[in-house]
């Protein structure tokens, strides 16, 4: 509990003076368009854009394994079940 709200503690404080250190106005020009803003917030908007589209990517093969996974899950019980049984079906013999 406290690891995690000294890491928070820290990151939050590591943003701050990155934020301070870089606020000096930039023009950013995209293809037809053009507008200022500070460079600390070009730099983080550009990694959150990153997560993003690096999330929405590995989207499908997460949902993919989740699905095998879950499959592999049910056939699994199913076998302990069955043995199980048979198990249980010799002994009464």
């Amino acid at each position: 509990m406290y690891g995690t709200l000294f890491l928070i503690i820290v990151v939050a404080v590591v943003a701050v003076i990155f934020g301070i250190q870089n606020n000096l106005p930039i023009t950013v020009n995209f293809m037809f368009w053009s507008f200022k803003c500070s460079e600390a917030m070009v730099i983080v908007v550009s990694i959150l854009l990153g997560l993003l589209l690096g999330f929405l990517f590995s989207f499908p093969m997460i949902h993919r394994r989740s699905k095998k996974i879950k499959g592999l899950s049910n056939d699994l019980k199913d076998s302990t079940n069955s043995f199980k049984y048979e198990e249980k079906s010799k002994k009464d013999t």
